[in-house]
């Protein structure tokens, strides 16, 4: 799951249009929250793994920030746009629920912006050092073992070695003009 924290004066939104068939049904009005963390995320398709876990460490990692800045309100605000591996609406709307649901528990006021429109809004930023923070929220090795489920692996690369290969490349100079980045790199 990505997010990008933005703690705010305030922000406002307005569902314009569906963006998705199976978009949730909602009053096309503006809603204005003031004093807030707004909470873009995207979740994606690792998450689909375990979506409580992904839930419970979202709402974690909220409510941090949330004490941190002192903010006294949090929009959930589904924003595709953070991922280009999304998951499947059902799954990313179960999400988003939980981690409402999570933070309504925990006494924290939450709203949530509808899920699945295109949507007009205005954010004022607050500025401050932490008022804009990006977050990937992942499962480790041993969450993501589920039986039936991919495991999601993070490679580790060499610099090195990367280096090494990259050097051993050959270029066609061909066509290449005697200017051309690629040659005055390899000179330099």
């Amino acid at each position: 799951m990505k997010l990008l924290l933005i703690h705010a004066d305030f922000v406002e939104w307005e569902p314009k249009k569906k963006a998705i068939a199976s978009a949730e049904e909602v009053d096309k009005k503006k809603v204005r929250a003031e004093e807030v963390l707004v909470a873009f995320s995207a979740v994606e398709k690792a998450d689909e793994a375990d979506p409580a876990k992904i839930a419970e460490k979202a709402t974690a990692e909220i409510r941090k920030v949330l004490d941190e800045v002192k903010a006294t309100n949090v929009v959930l605000y589904p924003y595709a746009h953070l991922s280009s591996s999304l998951s499947s609406p059902a799954v990313a709307l179960e999400i988003l629920k939980a981690v409402e649901g999570d933070l309504k528990l925990k006494k924290v006021k939450v709203q949530r912006a509808p899920f699945g429109w295109y949507k007009a809004f205005d954010v004022k930023c607050k500025g401050h050092p932490l008022s804009e923070l990006s977050k990937t929220i992942t499962l480790d090795g041993k969450e993501a073992k589920r039986e039936g489920k991919a495991v999601v692996v993070e490679e580790k690369f060499d610099p090195k070695q990367l280096l090494r290969e990259i050097s051993k490349t050959k270029l066609d100079r061909d066509k290449l003009k005697d200017n051309d980045h690629r040659i005055l790199g390899q000179k330099m």
